[in-house]
């Protein structure tokens, strides 16, 4: 469920006012946020500390090498439109001859 800020404030002010809620609460439930927010980023420092493949681990690249480009993905073209294409290439080809 998503609330905007306003409509959270409301709810929170309509609920506190209505004594179904306490301030107790609202500073219980951020103060949870905060401590598993913190327990989320131990957690995930552990994980790229074991991780092999983490940048972390490796280090910084070499300098002088440069990256990989990335592979551009081949297009498959089955056949109603291989037809279509090698028309549309041909027509191409002539025009621009």
């Amino acid at each position: 469920m998503k609330f905007s800020p306003s409509q959270a404030h409301y709810a929170l002010n309509v609920l506190l006012s209505q004594g179904k809620l306490r301030v107790a609460h609202i500073r219980k439930a951020l103060k949870n946020r905060e401590q598993e927010i913190r327990s989320l980023r131990e957690r995930l420092a552990a994980l790229e500390q074991f991780s092999p493949g983490a940048s972390a681990a490796r280090g910084p690249r070499r300098p002088g090498r440069p990256a990989r480009a990335a592979r551009k993905k081949r297009v498959r073209i089955t056949s109603p439109d291989r037809a279509h294409a090698d028309a549309v290439l041909a027509l191409w080809t002539q025009t621009s001859s």
